[in-house]
């Protein structure tokens, strides 16, 4: 079965991945409006392309530590459901081509990484890519 291209990124120094086909769009880092009373990793809300997308830490609802934002810090505007929805991540690293083996240990990552929002990990050139469920995500989502 052909594995689908991913959209690689990074959190935190690991490598994360989901379908380039449910990416609309990456933008720059910019002012964020924050929303009362909503949960700790949702960001805020952001207008992009004439829609309110809501900007969810990636790092923060997957347990990992270092929330810090950064300079070259991306928004990725994903397809959703319910919400339009950007995943705020550290940097974008580029594209994944499928074909890559797909790797099912958990073992060998970061044992921080809340795995619940992780549909498989894949092996390249000898780094894990954790390969994010956007399904997981939307679901946790707590406006």
């Amino acid at each position: 079965m052909k594995t689908p291209d991913l959209l690689l990124f990074k959190l935190c120094d690991e490598v994360f991945g989901i379908n380039v086909s449910d990416v609309k769009d990456i933008k720059v880092f910019e002012k964020i409006t924050k929303i009362p009373d909503s949960s700790e990793y949702v960001e805020g809300i952001i207008a992009a392309r004439g829609d309110i997308t809501v900007v969810i830490n990636l790092k923060m609802l997957l347990d990992l530590e270092d929330s810090t934002v950064f300079n070259d810090s991306r928004i990725i505007i994903v397809n959703s459901e319910k919400i339009q929805l950007g995943l705020l991540v550290d940097e974008v690293v580029g594209n994944l081509v499928s074909g890559v083996n797909r790797y099912e240990q958990y073992s060998n990552i970061n044992p921080e990484v809340n795995k619940n929002y992780i549909i498989e990990i894949r092996k390249h050139k000898g780094k894990h890519i954790m390969v994010l469920d956007l399904d997981s995500i939307e679901r946790a989502i707590k406006i």
